[in-house]
């Protein structure tokens, strides 16, 4: 049996289905994320290696060249951009595109391994970064104090209150705080007094740093149980510090307060915010890779509210930039264009068919073949976003011309006399190669868009892909919902 004559020799089954399909796709265009573009992964690794306090001339000579000349054997790098800095070496590794990122980062950490042996024995780790486009922050927030509270408590504040329970939301991948002040003990010394106690630098640092630990003592067994020993020497305020001995002087202690000054202060500031004229503390949150833009922030937007009723009365904070905003105006307008697209089309069908009936069942062709769309946009793991949404745009008018053919078909034969069975199934027969012989050349017309490789492919494809799905959707409504219809 043929898709047209079952459909109008099984009506209720064939309603069944679409409901079937119709329900699927809703639930399916629910979970689907939704984003500004489709998902671009960029073949580019990042290397950065940290070596505080050194010059970039160093920089250059004593990491960047050996780390570059490593990386540069690694299969599939096309370009490598270095960057020596005051204490600091980055590099940019692009690799030819489709080339698996995983594989490469962990081809990059073999060869920094090796370049090791020659970099020096106090540098850190080079730290290796895949590059993704979720690095970039997806709200930004100012908090601001109105009553003039110290910035470094107010960071010390966020980063125990806020910024935990930020980074616990669904989708949240990371929440950074800037700006503010990081405390930090700060042990000035007196050079004169120094030398006249004959120390030097490195003598206080070694006492004062071998000072400020916890040593472990092992453990003891007393009775049935067994207790762990440990030797507590961490400083618990800055008298401890001044208090510390540095050396033994005619039979009299050096204290640290006779060589220093000790006061509790904060980091040497190397970043700022400012939030509406005033100095302030920034809260950055990224999202996880492949997560839902707009949920994501919903939520961190409702979990701040929570925060902010929690926070002292002083403490305002003030949304800086957020990224859903923009995905939410640039998606409504592509979707209003695509509803006004469908009302117009619509509106000339009535006007050239003057039946309501017939432009209803069309109506229905359009709904259908739209959101039946949804169903594999879900599956192949897309998102709804600027290329999808133009993609349905796109294919509106194309839907609807297999529905017009079959359904003028249709009519011809009901003008000639034919009862409505008899009419769906002869006209639908009569034109049902014509109509899917049509549907697939356009759909050969834009597979090789879903196809494409390179930048080019990652953006193109979610349209090329889309305008596919409905148009082989609309195809099967034309060859069964438009015949059973017409039937009834």
């Amino acid at each position: 049996m043929k898709l047209p004559e079952f459909s109008v020799k099984r009506p209720v089954t064939t309603v069944m289905m679409f409901l079937i399909i119709i329900v699927i796709a809703m639930i399916s265009a629910k979970r689907i994320a939704v984003d500004m573009f489709p998902d671009i992964d960029f073949p580019v690794v990042l290397i950065v290696a940290e070596y505080p306090g050194v010059a970039p001339e160093e920089i250059e000579t004593l990491i960047t060249e050996h780390i570059e000349e490593q990386v540069a054997i690694v299969d599939g790098v096309e370009k490598i951009k270095a960057s020596s800095l005051e204490g600091l070496s980055m590099f940019m590794v692009e690799f030819e595109w489709g080339t698996n990122l995983d594989l490469a980062a962990q081809d990059v950490r073999n060869r920094i391994d090796i370049a090791l042996g020659a970099l020096p024995d106090d540098i850190e780790r080079p730290l290796v970064i895949k590059w993704d486009m979720d690095m970039l922050p997806v709200i930004y927030y100012g908090v601001l104090t109105k009553t003039g509270r110290d910035l470094r408590n107010l960071k010390k504040l966020l980063e125990d209150t806020v910024e935990k329970r930020l980074e616990a939301l669904p989708g949240v991948a990371s929440t950074t705080i800037m700006g503010g002040y990081e405390r930090e003990i700060v042990v000035e010394i007196d050079r004169d007094r120094l030398r006249a106690h004959n120390l030097s630098i490195l003598k206080v640092l070694t006492q004062v740093s071998s000072q400020n630990i916890d040593i472990p003592g092992g453990h003891i067994t007393r009775g049935g149980n067994e207790l762990v020993i440990r030797t507590l020497g961490k400083y618990k305020n800055i008298e401890e510090i001044n208090n510390t001995i540095l050396s033994m002087e005619s039979g009299f202690p050096v204290y640290v307060k006779d060589v220093a000054r000790v006061w509790d202060g904060h980091k040497e500031i190397r970043n700022y915010a400012r939030t509406n004229g005033m100095s302030s503390a920034l809260i950055m949150v990224n999202k996880e890779p492949g997560a839902n833009t707009i949920k994501v922030v919903n939520g961190i937007k409702e979990e701040l509210e929570k925060i902010e009723k929690t926070l002292p009365p002083d403490i305002e904070i003030v949304r800086n930039y957020d990224t859903s905003s923009l995905i939410r105006a640039s998606v409504s307008q592509l979707e209003e264009s695509a509803l006004w697209g469908a009302l117009l089309a619509i509106g000339v069908i009535y006007l050239f068919l003057w039946n309501l009936k017939s432009t209803f069942i069309l109506f229905l062709t359009i709904f259908f073949s739209v959101i039946a769309t949804f169903i594999p946009i879900y599956f192949s793991g897309s998102t709804i976003n600027m290329m999808t949404l133009s993609g349905l745009a796109l294919a509106i008018g194309m839907i609807l011309d297999n529905a017009i053919v079959v359904l003028e078909s249709i009519f011809r034969h009901m003008q000639e006399g034919k009862g409505g069975e008899a009419a769906a199934l002869t006209g639908t027969s009569e034109v049902g190669m014509a109509v899917t012989a049509s549907t697939l050349t356009t759909v050969v017309v834009f597979l090789p868009m879903a196809m494409a490789g390179g930048l080019f492919g990652i953006i193109i494809r979610p349209l090329g892909l889309t305008v596919i799905f409905a148009l082989l959707a609309s195809l099967l409504a034309s060859l069964t919902m438009v015949p059973m219809l017409t039937s009834k």
